[in-house]
């Protein structure tokens, strides 16, 4: 990180060396709580922005797993996929449950 001296002769023998390292060491314990703090809002940020989404977020996940696994549909029909006229979806258990 470079050289931390406070006089010409190459040590920390002059009469500022303790304070400039007093200070040193408080700017670098500082520098650090804020750094944290500021990752803390921005992961705090992205978590409220994800929960303000969360039902698109949901059925967007439902659509990625589908189009995901859509190579399998030759397996599940046997091959005679022109013949299907549906569209295959994915539900949790709750979303069944709900409509009862």
């Amino acid at each position: 990180m470079g050289q931390f001296t406070a006089s010409s002769d190459g040590g920390n023998k002059g009469k500022f060396g303790a304070i400039l390292w007093i200070l040193f060491v408080g700017t670098v314990l500082v520098l650090f709580i804020l750094f944290l703090n500021m990752l803390v809002a921005i992961m705090g940020n992205t978590f409220n922005t994800r929960v303000k989404i969360l039902d698109e977020s949901i059925i967007q996940d439902h659509l990625l797993f589908v189009v995901d696994n859509w190579h399998l549909l030759n397996i599940a029909f046997l091959w005679k996929t022109k013949r299907v006229k549906y569209i295959i979806t994915a539900f949790f258990k709750e979303d069944e449950d709900d409509e009862n």
